[in-house]
């Protein structure tokens, strides 16, 4: 029984290692479809940037979207982008069932 329940533990603990999101720095040049400020719960602000992710599924091209979270540091790099222009940045990238998002790390001009 001892036996049994280890294995059933290493087994959980190597699901959750492997089904765990996991970030990459990337470099993205996507349109910006929203620009939205925000204030958290500890009165910091920050801001939402929405771009548009073009996909292929089986053949049919469709348009996706993406957040990317501006913070302390970035959000003044935010300042000067308007909805429609093109996002050129560096960002850090997280996935979790699929669904993409990032964190703003620079601008690139």
């Amino acid at each position: 029984m001892k036996k049994l329940t280890t294995l059933i533990a290493a087994i959980a603990t190597s699901l959750v290692i492997t089904l765990t999101a996991y970030a990459e720095d990337k470099i993205i040049d996507l349109p910006i479809s929203k620009i939205i400020s925000k204030i958290d719960k500890n009165n910091n602000d920050f801001k939402i940037i929405i771009v548009k992710i073009p996909r292929v599924l089986n053949g049919i091209r469709y348009t996706s979207s993406m957040t990317i979270m501006a913070f302390s540091d970035t959000i003044d790099l935010v300042e000067g982008l308007n909805e429609g222009e093109n996002l050129k940045a560096i960002i850090s990238e997280n996935n979790y069932k699929g669904r993409q998002s990032g964190i703003l790390l620079a601008i690139i001009e």
